[in-house]
């Protein structure tokens, strides 16, 4: 079931156009990762995901129902589509972390705000920050404080725009942490970002974007599509099946070229101590076939 679908999605700013006739679908309860270089539209594309703009033409679509933009009808797109900005400073308004969680469902209207803040912040770990000043936070706490503030309305849709932005490694593998738990937890995922190495370790489907449009889509991006477009970080993927059979060297040279090759767990005993540190994304499969 698609839980996105943008159907010829155009949209301008003055006489620049930033989206040209982009149909984007993400499936429900996946990862779908949008890539891209500066300016290719990723940021229009998400805004319009929640109705944080509205299409010079084109219709946006969650969850099969067309988006309207009256006041109500927003507030409840919001509650079902979470936007976690590029920027945490651009999403915390409020003095302490407490009430900066507890502000939209409180002006959503929510009875048990107390309830779904604690909530929000036991899961993302936060507990020990809630009387903290906002403005004292790292930049990895606010990133955190933000995606609490979008989880304390338990969306279906969380959407979170280059969310590595000023992180470092340790605060980049904490976020994937973060969008693994989301996973299972069945939300679905939408990210922005032009680092391919980021996207691998957590996305389901990829589309990349240039100029406003989307001109590649597929469960994973060759190394030739993301050189052409400048994406950062590039990996071949090897998907381990216990009846599959390949030559363990050659699977090898083939993933690191950027293919997906499917090997035996057999022949991936071979090789598996050359994999660390290599571009690789390794992915295991039980088979049902002999």
């Amino acid at each position: 079931m698609l839980a996105v679908e943008t159907v010829n999605l155009t949209f301008k700013y003055g006489d620049i156009t930033a989206l040209n006739c982009v149909n984007f679908k993400a499936k429900k309860g996946e990862v779908t990762i949008v890539l891209g270089p500066n300016g290719a539209g990723k940021t229009t594309l998400l805004m319009h995901l929640n109705g944080l703009l509205k299409p010079l033409k084109g219709v946006v679509k969650i969850f099969g129902k067309e988006i309207r933009y009256d006041k109500k009808s927003l507030m409840k797109l919001r509650r079902t589509v979470g936007y976690i900005f590029h920027n945490p400073d651009d999403q915390i308004i409020a003095p302490t972390v407490w009430q900066d969680v507890a502000f939209a469902p409180m002006n959503l209207g929510l009875k048990n705000v107390d309830e779904v803040v604690d909530r929000a912040l036991r899961w993302m770990g936060i507990e020990h920050l809630k009387d903290r000043l906002c403005n004292t936070l790292s930049n990895g706490e606010k990133r955190r404080v933000a995606i609490a503030g979008v989880l304390a309305m338990d969306p279906k849709i969380v959407i979170m725009d280059e969310p590595t932005a000023g992180l470092d490694g340790f605060g980049v593998r904490e976020l994937i942490e973060i969008i693994e738990r989301l996973k299972r937890e069945k939300k679905t995922v939408i990210i922005s970002t032009h680092d391919l190495s980021f996207a691998n370790e957590v996305g389901d489907h990829f589309a990349v974007m240039f100029e406003g449009r989307i001109v590649y889509e597929g469960d994973f991006v060759p190394n030739d599509v993301a050189r052409r477009f400048g994406l950062r970080g590039v990996y071949g993927r090897l998907i381990v099946n216990k009846s599959s059979s390949n030559t363990p060297e050659l699977a090898l040279i083939e993933a690191l070229k950027g293919k997906k090759v499917v090997i035996s767990r057999k022949d991936f005993r071979r090789i598996e101590g050359l994999l660390d540190g290599l571009p690789i994304r390794v992915e295991f499969h039980e088979s049902h076939k002999g």
